[in-house]
């Protein structure tokens, strides 16, 4: 099993869920249920904060975007921020600039809420 870690606060308005580790088969489930926890709170501006993350499997992936809807019904958005070189690779790879934003730092992020 991988270290992988998910830290949420929030500032304001804006949910900013921190991972670290590895979003794979093993853990993209703790990743949806903790998800579904913001959601139930009521909670749908969610910035994630990559820049600890070391992978993202297509079930990581598929897990942001499959919460995008969720967010947007509740009149917010998934935003992606800090991801590593790697990680940015495959996001810009599979053409998901279209579908959910990244931004190079989480301060851009939640400012983007603001704007």
């Amino acid at each position: 099993m991988t270290d992988f870690t998910i830290d949420v606060k929030d500032e304001g308005e804006i949910t900013i869920v921190t991972l670290t580790g590895s979003i794979d088969s093993e853990t993209f489930n703790t990743l949806q249920k903790r998800m579904q926890k913001i959601f139930d709170e009521q909670k749908f501006k969610i910035v994630i904060d990559l820049g600890a993350i070391t992978y993202v499997s297509s079930a990581g992936w598929g897990t942001f975007t499959g919460n995008l809807k969720k967010a947007r019904v509740g009149f917010g958005d998934i935003k992606l921020a800090c991801m590593n070189e790697n990680i940015k690779n495959v996001y810009d790879i599979v053409e998901l600039n279209d579908l959910i934003k990244a931004y190079a730092t989480v301060e851009e992020a939640v400012n983007a809420y603001k704007s």
